[in-house]
């Protein structure tokens, strides 16, 4: 296939979205549709070399192969290889341990099913994942693997190209219509999955199969609008955006017009910048994520220039490279007799990094590195995974929009019900430590991380449902025979103004706060909605305890103080929690859930009053081993302990 300089032009329209979107810069907070682009790309190249190669008899799949691991795998060795021996001196046993599971996943091309299992693309933790950016390549590497003898059976039944081109229709369809479903109620699946991402390769490839012949005045004029599409994408869209959904046609119909446009007369096409971002796309794109997460991981001031500083100097050094030694010489180097061995050496540098990156993994990311400091690497990854709620099959709502309760101790007796958020869950320990001691005591939990428990308030991210979640808490308090009802949750960090977390669902839709005096009127409203209800379930007999937020720090205190001890800068960072800072500006917020209680006769407690001293929470212990599992949850052991025996009589 002849090199297409607008094909070129769209890989660096592509990739200068999603590096924008990484640097966080706001003008371009949907550049992460760049791998949108990327994907119809794909689909497009691959149905052209698969149909033409078919249909003229030549197709190997040994060749298709063959070609796929020339072209992807030697450049993501590389970046692993590069990536873990950078660990190896500046990374702390946890993170390199994680570094090295995702380098494996990677290399196998499964790393978007682990981040399924994990994170969602856009979550806080995600920017901690040195290799997240290669879940993409893992979706097109089983694309590869299944369209070729997919394509050969369509090919085998339907005979012509036209009717092989019906049938990929149908399954763009299929694929689209399952995105758009998951995207609002299981996201991440949505987001990593290739089922609910094949259409976009499909995409170009009906392009390939059915393409649109364009008068010769109508080519510009197309593309451009294909273009302004895709430019459109980055402009408009931004984290909170469902996808892939309806919005994804943007940036997959602007590709789809770009290349059916076929013109590679525009300027912008020819212009050198272009033409070089376009021809490292992929090598920019593959160094560019694990550079931002180190620069952000060692504190390096002024993350994004520092970041798109070292992406440059990282991909000059590569052009130098290459024009040393050109593509041609390692093309005939390949093709050459010792083409053997160097294929015998490819495999062996293979199974080195991957071995090495399984090995890392193994023995718990190099702790013998620093002997000396064990004991905390230990213990900090001890506190990470104590956590005992069950949050797989108690937490939230289930994909048909039911209630998933999780019962402790006693049916009968004196039982009490928790709703809240993952603060809720982290009295599941008391609760069985509780029962435990107590027979007579049962404990029901009904909670969704991340919602806070007050009717007519939804979060503004994806697959959250927490508007449908309280309600149906709130209706099986009512009606079930609980004795207590508590209410626990973060409360106040919901109401940032400058995350924008939650919306104020009213008569016009769900209204976000754009500024601090609009959020205690919008709050209120929904505080005197959630009264009415409280005073409901205080009408069947039940007493109740509103929670207010337990301590959390504003860094993950045992992650930072590994990576701490690790740097060698042990008394940075892990603080005792100040009151005074954490929750400047919420007395307002505070005042209105204390009216709430007391409009309704509930208890208020504030755990504040139990563990803090002078306006100061530990984040220690005595011996340096964090109370926390992260930045804002306490572990299980801890809330276990006898300083938190004060809950005993609340719950």
């Amino acid at each position: 296939m002849t090199h297409r300089l607008d094909l070129n032009a769209l890989r660096a329209i592509a990739v200068a979205g999603v590096v924008a979107f990484h640097l966080k810069i706001n003008l371009l907070s949907g550049g992460f549709s760049g791998v949108d682009v990327f994907f119809v790309l794909s689909g497009f190249l691959m149905t052209k070399i698969i149909a033409d190669g078919i249909e003229g008899r030549k197709f190997s799949f040994a060749r298709f192969y063959a070609a796929r691991v020339r072209r992807i795998v030697p450049g993501l060795l590389a970046t692993c290889s590069a990536v873990l021996i950078f660990g190896y001196f500046w990374v702390d046993p946890i993170k390199y341990e994680e570094m090295a599971r995702s380098a494996v996943y990677s290399l196998l091309f499964v790393s978007n099913i682990n981040l399924w299992k994990q994170v969602g693309y856009f979550d806080i933790g995600a920017n901690e994942k040195w290799f997240l950016h290669t879940w993409s390549l893992s979706v097109e590497w089983q694309f590869y693997l299944l369209y070729p003898p997919a394509m050969y059976l369509l090919y085998r039944v339907f005979r012509t190209r036209r009717r092989v081109g019906t049938s990929i229709k149908i399954a763009i369809l299929l694929s689209f219509a399952l995105s758009v479903v998951l995207a609002g109620v299981r996201p991440a699946s949505a987001f990593f999955l290739l089922p609910t991402r094949a259409w976009e390769m499909l995409a170009g490839g009906a392009v390939a199969l059915s393409p649109i012949d364009l008068p010769q005045r109508f080519k510009r004029p197309f593309g451009l609008i294909g273009l302004c599409l895709i430019g459109a994408s980055f402009l408009i869209y931004d984290s909170l955006t469902p996808w892939p959904s309806f919005g994804c046609l943007l940036p997959v119909v602007g590709a789809v017009m770009v290349i059916a446009a076929r013109d590679d007369g525009l300027p912008l096409y020819r212009n050198p910048a272009v033409i070089w971002t376009g021809l490292w796309s992929y090598g920019i794109y593959l160094a560019h994520w694990p550079v931002i997460v180190g620069v952000e991981y060692l504190a390096l001031p002024w993350p994004a220039v520092t970041s798109f500083c070292l992406i440059a100097a990282i991909m000059a050094g590569c052009t130098l490279l290459a024009h040393l030694a050109s593509a041609e010489s390692i093309r005939r180097l390949w093709e050459a007799k010792i083409g053997t061995y160097g294929r015998v050496a490819f495999g062996a540098a293979f199974l080195l990094v991957g071995t090495s990156a399984a090995g890392i993994a193994l023995t718990n990311g190099g702790e013998w590195r620093q002997p000396e400091n064990l004991e905390v690497f230990r213990a900090s990854r001890l506190a990470m995974g104590d956590w005992d709620y069950p949050s797989g099959t108690c937490n939230g709502l289930s994909f048909s929009e039911e209630l998933r309760p999780c019962h402790v101790g006693a049916r009968r007796g004196r039982r009490t019900l928790i709703i809240g958020d993952s603060f809720a869950q982290q009295l599941f320990s008391r609760a069985r430590e509780i029962s435990d001691n107590d027979p007579t005591r049962g404990f029901t939990f009904v909670t969704s991380a991340g919602c806070p428990p007050i009717v007519n308030i939804n979060r503004t991210g994806v697959g959250f449902r927490c508007d449908t979640f309280i309600d149906k808490a709130l209706k099986y308090a009512e009606s079930s025979d609980f004795d207590h009802v508590m209410f626990v949750s973060m409360w106040y960090n919901y109401f940032k103004i400058e995350s924008k977390n939650v919306c104020f669902i009213g008569k016009n839709g769900c209204a976000v706060a754009r500024t601090s005096e609009e959020v205690l009127p919008l709050l209120g409203g929904a505080l005197d909605a959630m009264e009415v209800r409280l005073r409901q379930i205080r009408a069947g007999g039940k007493s109740l305890t509103v929670v207010l937020p337990f301590p959390y720090s504003k860094v993950d205190v045992p992650s930072v103080l590994v990576k701490n001890t690790f740097l060698g800068r042990a008394a940075q960072g892990v603080n005792d929690i100040e009151i005074d800072v954490l929750f400047e500006d919420y007395d307002a917020i505070r005042a209105k859930l204390k009216g709430l209680a007391d409009n309704v006769g509930a208890t208020l407690l504030d755990p504040m009053e139990f563990l803090c001293v002078e306006r100061h929470c530990p984040t220690l212990d005595g011996k340096g081993i964090p109370y926390y599992r992260d930045s804002s949850h306490l572990r299980s052991s801890t809330i276990r302990s006898d300083r938190f025996v004060f809950l005993d009589k609340f719950m």
